[in-house]
């Protein structure tokens, strides 16, 4: 699981202590793997709020925050 938050820290930039429950945390890092296969680390981050209001909008609401 530590891979999981080292992934959604350096990509997306959530915090390590962030509240996630660990489903949440498995499913953000499971889509956040796809989306690295499908367009690359460098997009995701040129691209990260995108990327995280897509999370929040799969129900991941906490992450607004960090838009």
């Amino acid at each position: 699981m530590n891979d999981d938050m080292d992934l959604l820290r350096t990509i997306l930039g959530i915090p390590d202590d962030y509240q996630w429950d660990e489903h949440e945390k498995w499913l953000a890092a499971s889509q956040l793997r796809n989306w690295v296969t499908q367009y690359g680390e460098d997009v995701i981050r040129e691209k990260r709020r995108g990327f995280l209001l897509s999370l929040s909008n799969q129900g991941q609401r906490g992450l607004r925050a960090y838009l």
